[in-house]
């Protein structure tokens, strides 16, 4: 199951561009459905004006193209890694995008 969001920047770190997170085998409910198995929940969020422009070219440019193969890749994943859950962060630090994968 997939689920996208768009966020408001409140309710997240103020650096945060997009998070993705892999839920692992965790029953939780999703509006009115419990998926099995795993879900992905992604996030994009909200960015300055100023910053738009320039965030939205490196989001095309590589961003997108590596967030979709780190979850295409979690149907490749053995058993354990799938059972816990895993995050896809790409933030905002000093003028750069940063990424980190937990």
């Amino acid at each position: 199951m997939f689920s996208l969001s768009f966020g408001r920047p409140d309710r997240f770190s103020s650096e945060t561009v997009l998070d993705i997170h892999w839920s692992g085998d965790v029953a939780r409910q999703i509006a009115d459905v419990i998926p099995t198995g795993g879900f992905l929940l992604m996030t994009m969020l909200a960015v300055p004006a100023g910053e738009k422009h320039a965030i939205g070219q490196a989001l095309r440019g590589r961003w997108l193209a590596e967030a979709s193969e780190w979850m295409a890749a979690i149907t490749n994943q053995g058993d354990a890694w799938r059972a816990t859950e895993h995050r896809w962060l790409l933030s905002r630090t000093s003028g750069e995008l940063r990424l980190s994968i937990e």
